[in-house]
């Protein structure tokens, strides 16, 4: 067992106020680079993660219809290492496994103990597979059985595809851009496979508001996707899809989203989902020195974009709370992103209703409605990978 204890807790001397962000994602990486703008070299910044890579996960619905030579197009990803380092951080491998608030310390699986100023929890959620029978579609290693039906559907051997959004899964975009991309592919014979999507959404899309709903309705008309919405698919087997209160339909294949759990950390507490409960500045509830964000937060849109959002509120009350700096505003969550049709894509914004409020400010456009357009928009993590990865697809 080994500890890491230079630079703990609050500054003494010369030592720096450590900050440790557990997580290699997308409120992770944010973090860093708030914490490196906001507090220059005045904080000791360490990155705790169980993988070498950061993976753009959003554009993983496009690697199952690649068509290269070599097989497919990999998602795009940037080792943790360079990033880390170039931000003069510190990359510790491992998982965030337990903290004890009291001591200022976390702890790996490994048994290593990190102590720190503040903790940022940025560890993610865990994909569970939530339809018996079907392919589940949430993370780039899902591609491989995905690519299988769209072989099947080119091939003509698959004709009849399904894709379900299990209860409880508020972020249902990937599924929606997975079949709108599937209803452009034709058989040897010109024919269009025959698409139907199940939600329990009251409206497609139904988290950006009702324009947006339009236009998601209509896009999926002309891609072909039957479309039913307030439902949900209960089983899958022997080709048959039984849809609650509605019977069966026959089909080939049947691709759902995983539903998320939280990562339940020892030490902090949890709700019955093991999701991290916060404030509107990303404070852990009764935790003195904790901050959470991402997926592994009780909000409830797991989206990339509201990440970032919120991994900048969490760097500024780090600073605030450790340096002194500006008190900052609390989150106010904006959903942008791009809806990738297999056509022009679409750029997507709204502020996020609360507590039965209208939808505000929802736009639908044809053209950039932020800069650098990307699928997740992050106000620091946005260019630095602008810079650093393949522009994404129109």
């Amino acid at each position: 067992m080994r500890d890491h204890v230079a630079g703990a807790g609050a500054d003494v001397g010369a030592r720096r106020p450590r900050v440790l962000i557990a997580g290699g994602g997308v409120a992770a990486l944010e973090t860093l680079l708030a914490l490196r703008e906001l507090a220059a070299e005045r904080l000791e910044l360490c990155v705790l993660a169980p993988a070498r890579e950061f993976v753009y996960r959003p554009l993983s619905v496009l690697e199952p219809f690649a068509t290269d030579a070599s097989g497919g197009t990999p998602t795009p990803s940037l080792p943790l290492a360079d990033v880390v380092a170039e931000q003069g951080a510190t990359l510790l491998s491992g998982a965030l496994a337990a903290v004890d608030v009291d001591a200022g310390m976390a702890v790996t699986r490994a048994g290593e103990r990190i102590f720190y100023g503040d903790l940022v929890v940025a560890v993610g959620a865990r994909p569970e597979r939530a339809v018996a029978g079907a392919l589940t579609f949430g993370a780039p290693q899902d591609a491989g059985a995905i690519a299988e039906v769209v072989r099947g559907v080119r091939a003509g051997t698959l004709r009849r595809v399904a894709f379900a959004v299990p209860d409880g899964v508020a972020w249902t975009l990937p599924l929606y851009e997975l079949a709108l991309r599937l209803g452009t592919e034709r058989d040897p014979q010109g024919r269009a496979p025959e698409l139907l999507l199940v939600t329990p959404e009251q409206a497609p899309l139904e988290a950006f508001g009702p324009e947006v709903s339009a236009t998601a309705r209509e896009l999926l008309g002309e891609h072909g996707v039957a479309l039913r919405t307030a439902s949900m698919v209960e089983i899958y087997e022997d080709g048959l899809l039984w849809i609650e209160l509605e019977g069966a339909a026959e089909v080939d294949a049947l691709i759902a989203l995983p539903r998320l759990r939280g990562p339940a950390i020892a030490g902090l507490p949890a709700d019955a989902d093991g999701f991290v409960p916060v404030d509107g500045f990303g404070r852990v509830a009764g935790e003195e020195g904790v901050h959470a964000a991402g997926d592994a937060t009780a909000q409830p849109l797991k989206q990339g974009g509201l990440a970032a959002q919120l991994a900048d509120v969490v760097a500024q009350d780090v600073v605030h709370r450790l340096l002194g700096g500006p008190r900052p505003s609390p989150f106010d969550p904006v959903l942008r992103t791009v809806l990738l049709t297999g056509g022009p894509s679409r750029f997507l914004r709204a502020h996020v209703a609360r507590n039965g409020e209208e939808h505000e400010d929802e736009q639908v456009a044809d053209e950039p409605l932020w800069w650098p357009p990307a699928k997740i928009h992050a106000q620091r993590l946005a260019p630095y990978l602008a810079e650093r990865l393949l522009r994404e697809p129109a």
